[in-house]
């Protein structure tokens, strides 16, 4: 397999060629078959990925697959193929989110009830006892309660977001025009 090579034909289509010696270069063939779907190469995923985050938003790309003549009749089932692992590929990022926000909802609520009762033994504290230990001991509850805060503000300030750009492009990849053309043309 050959590298992708980013093709300018005009200002706003982006060309993303890669050559291949066969369609099944494409496809991780010890990934198991009963999935329903064929598995692209991680490497070539991930590759096609770096190229399309480099293109501009607001212009159009196409993947073109320059493979072996005998391969063209094979165009169309390879195409659905690789559009239907991009999208299941899309999908699985899209739950990924989803699951982000969940547990960041519930770490969230998890917290506010550390913070609370953090908070609140500390000021227990302070009216009950007297001297720097008493003092140490209601801030270290009040420090904890909010240390308790960092995991939610991860996940719900910045976790999704490498989430959802890689989703927005796997998107991008899977609504890409695909074009074959056969070695040597």
């Amino acid at each position: 397999m050959n590298e992708v090579a980013v093709i300018s034909s005009s200002p706003t289509l982006h060309v993303l060629e890669l050559t291949v010696n066969s369609c099944t270069e494409l496809f991780d063939l010890s990934a198991p078959t009963c999935l329903g779907h064929q598995t692209i190469h991680d490497d070539i995923t991930e590759h096609l990925l770096e190229k399309v985050a480099a293109l501009p938003r607001n212009e159009s790309a196409k993947l073109r697959l320059v493979v072996p003549a005998d391969d063209m009749v094979r165009a169309n089932a390879v195409t659905a193929a690789i559009r239907a692992y991009l999208e299941k590929c899309r999908g699985d990022e899209q739950r990924r989110m989803s699951t982000i926000f969940w547990e960041g909802r519930i770490a969230l609520v998890i917290g506010l009830v550390v913070v609370l009762i953090g908070n609140v033994l500390g000021q227990s504290i302070r009216a009950a006892f007297t001297g720097q230990f008493a003092v140490a001991v209601a801030n270290g509850l009040e420090i904890f309660g909010w240390v308790a805060m960092w995991k939610p503000a991860e996940l719900l300030l910045y976790d999704w977001i490498p989430v959802r750009r890689r989703r927005n492009l796997l998107a991008r990849l899977a609504s890409m025009e695909i074009e074959f053309r056969p070695k040597g043309h």
